[in-house]
């Protein structure tokens, strides 16, 4: 009896061996996460191709200074990696533009593929042709594709909050503005009322202080024109005095001396107005960049504003403030 079961056993083990060698398990490969920081992007291509048009159409786009800090910090940080390192390791990075040649083919094409070899990633294959138009693919499309990124970043950024969020702090916000956002645990309310919130996050590295605040509020939208940069902005700054300095009577401010760079885009089937700008500490000296999200809620009454400052005076900024703007864009449904 014994010999029996252990024979049935052995059967049992190798057809399920059989099964497992038979798969074809690349058709079938789990993906893993994708890796890599936030604003890292991958460039795959040959030398030749780097040192010509096309390699710089790439770092002109990819690499272009972000508007509104104070400090020159580039979209996103191109790192070049040639075709004969592009191995396992680099495929599963989060942001990555592959460009190809293609001599088969007269004309150049470009395709955006998701979670190619990872999960949450997002790929740019570019097939150069041969009459070399692959770098105008890139100089014409630069906006469409570079937006395409900063959504994916975003949306990785949110996925990310929802799992750390404060249930209690986003039912507030939503009972007081009506706003529905994704809020990590680590903000807190600084000043709340009626149709207006303030949540500030406040922590020190390497021995710096740094701060970043969102503020909530609607407005009345009864025409195009409150939409207008001007409008915006002096709403902003009768809001922004409730964020007071370290000198008694000092608050936030726009800057003047600095126009805010203005953008207006669609972002989950709604139209979005942005502006990015520096703000600045009437009565002492302090600044940093903002970020500021305006678009007109479901009832077609209200313009929602939400606004995202960063203080950071010994770190570079970009990140902390792509950190708000997916805060922001969470409330965009």
């Amino acid at each position: 009896m014994n010999k029996l079961r252990l024979k049935t056993t052995l059967v049992s083990i190798t057809i399920a061996f059989s099964f497992l060698v038979g798969c074809d398990w690349e058709s079938e490969e789990i993906l893993i996460s994708s890796t890599g920081n936030a604003g890292d992007l991958i460039v795959v291509m040959d030398s030749s191709m780097w040192a010509g048009n096309i390699g710089l159409q790439v770092r002109k786009c990819f690499s272009a200074p972000q508007e509104g800090l104070p400090k020159s910090e580039p979209v996103f940080n191109v790192i070049e990696v040639y075709p004969s390192s592009f191995n396992r390791i680099f495929k599963t990075t989060r942001n990555i533009v592959l460009i190809e040649k293609d001599l088969s083919n007269e004309a150049s094409t470009y395709v955006l593929k998701e979670n190619l070899w990872a999960k949450n990633q997002l790929v740019l294959v570019v097939k150069a042709g041969r009459n070399k138009d692959a770098a105008e693919i890139i100089a014409k499309n630069c906006e469409g594709i570079m937006g395409r990124f900063r959504e994916e970043e975003w949306r990785r950024l949110q996925f990310a909050f929802a799992r750390l969020s404060d249930k209690a702090v986003m039912k507030k916000v939503k009972d007081l503005t009506g706003v529905n956002l994704v809020i990590p645990n680590d903000y807190v309310f600084a000043h709340e009322e009626e149709n207006f919130v303030w949540l500030r996050k406040d922590f020190d590295s390497q021995g710096h202080q740094i701060s970043m605040g969102l503020m909530i509020y609607n407005t009345p939208y009864d025409s195009l024109a409150v939409l207008d940069a001007e409008n915006i902005i002096a709403e902003r700054n009768k809001r922004t005095k409730v964020v007071d300095g370290p000198v008694k009577g000092s608050h936030m401010s726009t800057y003047e001396e600095y126009a805010p760079a203005e953008r207006e885009f669609g972002f989950n089937d709604k139209y979005v107005k942005e502006l990015r700008g520096l703000w600045n500490m009437k009565g002492a000296f302090m600044g940093g960049p903002f970020i500021h999200y305006s678009f007109i809620d479901e009832t077609g009454k209200n313009q929602v504003n939400i606004d995202g400052y960063v203080f950071a005076p010994k770190f570079d900024k970009r990140e902390y403030l792509r950190e708000l703007e997916a805060i922001a864009l969470s409330g965009v449904k």
